[in-house]
């Protein structure tokens, strides 16, 4: 899967967006906010998660490949409004 049109914000400016879109979901009702406090977070650590941990120590088999599961997540994010 590739993504066609990549955007670079910069890190103040995103922080700056998740706050105003959060305030304005919690106090007047808006739309869930498309970029969080949290996923700024996560994104702006370069944190890249796998299951290698659940894996090896507790014997984890994921039910659906990384494609699937990519697809799936797609589709709730769709379904959430979050992407469209």
């Amino acid at each position: 899967m590739r993504i066609k049109n990549k955007t670079v914000i910069p890190l103040r400016i995103a922080k700056i967006v998740s706050f105003i879109s959060e305030i304005k979901f919690k106090y007047f009702n808006g739309e869930v906010p498309k970029l969080s406090a949290t996923a700024i977070a996560i994104l702006s650590a370069r944190q890249f998660l796998t299951g290698d941990k659940a894996k090896n120590e507790l014997g984890y088999t994921p039910s659906v490949n990384t494609e699937q599961a990519i697809k799936k997540t797609i589709e709730w994010f769709k379904s959430v409004n979050y992407i469209q």
